[in-house]
């Protein structure tokens, strides 16, 4: 649990990263799962690269605010622990790719609402200053 007792973090792994290990969250307060992101402060320290890509991911998911893209819900250092972590809203069906192999018969309408949604997410995003990808700017 976090200090304030609102998020509950399980084992289960979502996925991880050279810097960033993601797992299966539950908010208490809203009754549903989150993505709870950590961050072990050693790894980051070791490079002030590695440092401003954090503070810059955090800080821009504070910024942004689109039913497109994800949202974000808070953040908090863990001291004793040495680790940041932060909770994001939590997509449970994987990549468009394996959602279409996992479902081979999807009808064009809702293909073409899916591009509508990235497209609208993208043109958000395009509308602010820098907004990094992957470490592109975009």
């Amino acid at each position: 649990m976090d200090s304030s007792k609102r998020y509950r973090r399980f084992k289960d792994i979502l996925g991880k990263g050279a810097t960033k290990t993601l797992y299966k969250a539950f908010d208490e307060l809203l009754g549903m799962e989150v993505a709870w992101n950590q961050v072990k402060l050693d790894d980051v320290f070791r490079s002030p690269e590695e440092l401003q890509r954090l503070y810059s991911e955090v800080h821009l998911l504070k910024e942004l605010d689109h039913e497109s893209l994800m949202k974000f819900h808070a953040s908090w250092i863990n001291v004793e622990g040495r680790t940041f972590n932060f909770i994001t809203e939590m997509f449970t069906s994987g990549t468009i790719r394996e959602y279409r192999h996992k479902y081979r018969r999807v009808n064009i309408h809702a293909i073409k609402n899916w591009a509508r949604q990235i497209l609208k997410g993208l043109a958000y995003l395009h509308r602010h200053d820098k907004v990094n990808h992957r470490n592109k700017c975009i």
